[in-house]
C-alpha cells in the first residue's frame, strides 16, 4: 500500500465516529472468504485464520495502534469479550491488528497505555485487508461456521449497545444452548 493511500485510509477512519445502535447486526447472504490466504500470528506463532476460527461463528474485530478510533473503542470491546467469556464464548471474538510492530509492542500498548489484557493476532501475511474487503480500521466482520461473512461494519461500533451485544451473541451462541 502506497504512503499516500495509508494517509487517505487514516483521514478515512478518522471521520468515522461510532455507529449508532441503527447500525445493527442483521446478518446477510454468505460471502466466501479464501481464509487460506491470511495467516495470522501470535506469541506462539503463525497460524491459518481458519484454524483460529474453528468451524465455529465468529466475530473478527481488526484494528491497529496508530487508529485513533480503534484505540478509544478497545476498552468496550475488551469488556464485550469479557462479558461472552462468562458464557463460555470468549473465543467466538477473534481481534486481529494489522499492526506492523512486534507482539510485545502492541501487547505493552494494550497493557500500559490502555490497562487492557487483550489477546490478539497479527495479519502476517498483510492479506486480511484485501481477503475481507476491508477499506479502513477499525473494522468488524463476523464470519460462519464455514468462515464466509454474514455483516462487515466499517469504523468504530457503540461495544456497550445492549441491542448490538444481544444480536450478536444470539449469532454466536449454538441452537439449543
Amino acid at each position: 500500500m502506497t504512503r499516500l493511500a495509508r494517509i487517505a485510509m487514516l483521514f478515512a477512519t478518522l471521520a468515522v465516529g461510532a455507529a449508532p445502535a441503527s447500525a445493527a447486526f442483521r446478518p446477510g447472504a454468505p460471502e466466501p472468504v479464501d481464509l487460506a490466504a491470511v495467516i495470522v500470528s501470535d506469541t506462539n506463532g503463525d497460524t491459518p485464520l481458519a484454524e483460529v476460527l474453528a468451524g465455529k461463528p465468529t466475530i473478527l474485530h481488526v484494528w491497529a495502534t496508530w487508529c485513533a478510533p480503534c484505540r478509544t473503542e478497545l476498552p468496550a470491546v475488551a469488556r464485550f469479550q469479557a462479558a461472552l467469556a462468562a458464557k463460555g464464548l470468549g473465543d467466538r471474538l477473534v481481534l486481529l491488528s494489522v499492526d506492523r510492530s512486534s507482539h510485545a509492542g502492541v501487547a505493552a500498548f494494550l497493557a500500559d497505555d490502555l490497562g487492557l489484557d487483550l489477546h490478539t493476532w497479527f495479519d502476517t501475511s498483510r492479506k486480511a485487508g484485501p481477503a475481507f474487503r476491508l477499506f479502513g480500521y477499525p473494522a468488524t466482520v463476523v464470519l460462519d461456521g464455514d468462515g464466509a461473512i454474514v455483516w462487515r461494519h466499517a469504523g468504530p461500533l457503540d461495544w456497550d449497545d445492549a441491542t448490538l451485544r444481544d444480536a450478536l451473541t444470539r449469532y454466536l451462541t449454538p441452537a439449543g444452548q
